[in-house]
C-alpha cells in the first residue's frame, strides 16, 4: 500500500547506496519537484529496507538550503557512518520548504492510499509501453475524487495535468484507453513491419546496384587489360616488321664493285706515302 497525501509538493523517486575507495557509504535519494515553486527545505523519515524489505531502522533527513528547481529531479545525499547498510527505503515527507509560499506541513488525516493497478507483463503491458512510453504502468482511471496518470501517479480531479509526468489529463484518457492504445499498437507495428519491409528492399538493391556495379568495373579492367595486350602485340609486330623491312633492304643493296677495289692504294707497313 502507498499512503500518499496529493497535495505534497515533492515525491521520493529512489535511493542508491554507494561505497567508496575507502569503504565508506553514502545513500543517495532521488526526488522530484512536483509544484511550480523552487523548494527550500525537505525534511523527512526514511524506513531503511534490507534486499528483502524489511525494515532496519528510522531515519531522520533534514535539508534547509535546497534550491531544487520547479518540476525538475534533485538528489540528497545521506552519511551512513552509524547507520546500517541498506538497500532500499521508503520515505515519509513531513516538511517541504517553498520559496514563494508557506511551508507545506505533513496531515496525517490527508494520507490516502495511492496504489496503482500496475498492468502485468505482456500484450497489454507491452502496447501501453510502446504507445504511451517507458513509464506508463497502468491504465488511466477516473476516481471520485481523483485520476489516476499512465504513469501511476494520483492527482486531484482538479488538476489538469499530472504532478509527476505532465501528461495532460484530457489527452491522457483519450489517447490512452485499452482500444485506443491496441489500435495505435497495430498500427505503428504494421508501421514498422513496413518500414522493415522497404529497408530490406533497399538493402537488396542497394546489393544488386553493387555487385552491378562490381562487374562493370572488373569488365572495365578486364578490357582495358586486353587492350594493353592489343597494343603491346601491335608494337612487337610493328618492330618485327621493322626489322624484317631493314633486313630486305640490306640484302637487296649491290655488292661493292672490283673496280673501286683495284683503285683503293695499298699501304706498306714499312713505307710512309
Amino acid at each position: 500500500m502507498v499512503l500518499m497525501d496529493l497535495t505534497c509538493p515533492a515525491e521520493f523517486v529512489a535511493v542508491e547506496v554507494l561505497r567508496d575507495s575507502s569503504g565508506r557509504a553514502q545513500a543517495y535519494l532521488s526526488f522530484r519537484n512536483l509544484s511550480e515553486d523552487t523548494l527550500t527545505e525537505l525534511h523527512a523519515m526514511v524506513t531503511m529496507l534490507d534486499a528483502d524489505g524489511v525494515s532496519l531502522g528510522l531515519c531522520p533527513l533534514r535539508y534547509r538550503r535546497l534550491q531544487a528547481q520547479p518540476h525538475a529531479m534533485f538528489t540528497l545525499c545521506m552519511v551512513m557512518d552509524e547507520l546500517p547498510f541498506f538497500q532500499d527505503a521508503r520515505v515519509s515527507i513531513q516538511r517541504v520548504g517553498l520559496e514563494e509560499g508557506e511551508p507545506w506541513i505533513w496531515d496525517e488525516d490527508a494520507l490516502m492510499d495511492c496504489t496503482p493497478k500496475v498492468l502485468a507483463q505482456g500484450p497489454q503491458r507491452a502496447a501501453l509501453v510502446a504507445v504511451a512510453g517507458a513509464d506508463a504502468i497502468c491504465w488511466p482511471e477516473r476516481r471520485q475524487d481523483t485520476w489516476v496518470c499512465v504513469c501511476g501517479r494520483f492527482n486531484q480531479r482538479a488538476w489538469r495535468v499530472c504532478r509527476r509526468c505532465r501528461r495532460n489529463r484530457e489527452e491522457t484518457f483519450a489517447r490512452y484507453e485499452l482500444n485506443a492504445v491496441m489500435a495505435q499498437f497495430l498500427r505503428q507495428r504494421s508501421e514498422e513491419a513496413a518500414t522493415e519491409q522497404q529497408e530490406r528492399e533497399d538493402s537488396f538493391w542497394q546489393e544488386r546496384q553493387k555487385t552491378s556495379d562490381r562487374r562493370q568495373d572488373f569488365a572495365r579492367r578486364v578490357g582495358m587489360v586486353r587492350v594493353r595486350r592489343v597494343a603491346l602485340w601491335m608494337v612487337v609486330v610493328a618492330l618485327l616488321l621493322l626489322a624484317w623491312g631493314g633486313w630486305r633492304t640490306l640484302r637487296e643493296l649491290p655488292p661493292p664493285s672490283n673496280s673501286l677495289v683495284q683503285t683503293m692504294p695499298t699501304v706498306s707497313p714499312g713505307r710512309m706515302p
